[in-house]
């Protein structure tokens, strides 16, 4: 997953520009947009947020119960 994850990062120029060609025509702001826009490493900040979603997901009923998420090897 580390390494599919890399090798999107590193041609992540690419990837936006072949799509592009077929739907927005151009490749570079959608770089631009996917570049600065998002985050493709996670923070603690990040684990945070998550789970003060499910917590409110369990509180409002839509979930039966908040998930322990772990992850091994960061």
């Amino acid at each position: 997953m580390k390494a599919s994850l890399q090798h999107g990062m590193d041609n992540l120029f690419q990837i936006c520009s072949g799509y592009a060609e077929r739907f927005y025509k151009d490749g570079e702001n959608l770089f631009n947009l996917l570049n600065t826009a998002y985050t493709y490493s996670t923070s603690v900040e990040c684990w945070d947020s998550l789970k003060e979603i499910f917590a409110y997901l369990y509180y409002y009923g839509y979930a039966d119960y908040p998930p322990e998420i772990k992850f091994y090897g960061n």
